[in-house]
């Protein structure tokens, strides 16, 4: 699946379940940057940042990915609101 595809698909997630449609961008903006902070500290909690974990050597490959892929789907989900696609994104990256 292309990014396009993955792109679309999320939007129409969206719009089966009536979230985050952009209609009030603001709100929906705070709620998901206080999302996306929230899953971003979730990796912290998956790799061994603190000094005291890092004895121990624990680290889950795949908590780490799955974390960064509710990252990718909340970032999508924020730029839809704000009405980008993703040949804007392109552009604008």
């Amino acid at each position: 699946m292309d990014f396009d595809a993955i792109y679309e698909s999320q939007k129409a997630f969206q719009i089966r379940r009536g979230l985050f449609l952009g209609e009030e961008p603001q709100k929906e903006t705070k709620d998901l940057a206080l999302a996306l902070h929230s899953e971003v500290s979730e990796i912290l909690n998956c790799i061994t940042w603190k000094a005291h974990r890092a004895i121990d050597g624990t680290l889950s490959h795949s908590n780490v990915k799955e974390e960064i892929i509710d990252i990718f789907k909340l970032w999508m989900v924020l730029a839809n609101v704000w009405g980008l696609d993703p040949k804007e994104l392109e552009e604008l990256f």
